[in-house]
């Protein structure tokens, strides 16, 4: 073999043995990114379930824009607001299963679908929703919502 290739092949084996360490410590940073977005999502459920909309605002970036079809753009400021007013009686159940949740760097996309159970009708009734949504690491280093896009599954 000339001297060029087997330097190019030893230069090749180099860059993959160096790389992966690297890669193992970027896949493990990506899980515990997807363990944070699970259980902020899951402390949402319980906070919005338990009337605290303080602590279920905890979730959303300063930044956030969200769709819901025939509502009006949901912003950060939106968020804050309904919080300062009064909570009604809750009437409803949420039930969350995260489907899927991708992590690169300081960005995650979350797919997910939400079940509210209506518990002041009878007989009971029932509305899932399917939702994304792109998530931001935060200069603190908790991940909020900085988008979402939901839509309710036909009837």
């Amino acid at each position: 073999m000339p001297p060029l290739t087997v330097l190019t092949v030893f230069a090749a084996c180099l860059v993959v043995a160096t790389s992966a360490p690297a890669q193992q410590a970027n896949r493990e940073a990506d899980r515990q990114s997807e363990a944070a977005i699970r259980a902020a999502l899951a402390d949402w459920v319980k906070a919005n379930d338990a009337g605290d909309r303080h602590r279920s605002n905890q979730i959303w970036a300063r930044d956030l824009i969200g769709y819901y079809p025939g509502q009006p753009e949901d912003t950060y400021q939106r968020e804050v607001a309904a919080e300062k007013r009064p909570p009604g009686p809750r009437t409803t159940k949420t039930d969350l299963r995260v489907v899927e949740v991708i992590v690169s760097g300081d960005l995650a996309v979350v797919h997910d679908v939400w079940t509210f159970t209506h518990l002041n009708m009878t007989p009971v009734a029932k509305d899932s929703i399917r939702g994304f949504e792109v998530w931001r690491k935060q200069a603190d280093g908790k991940w909020k919502i900085s988008r979402w896009l939901s839509a309710p599954f036909p009837n």
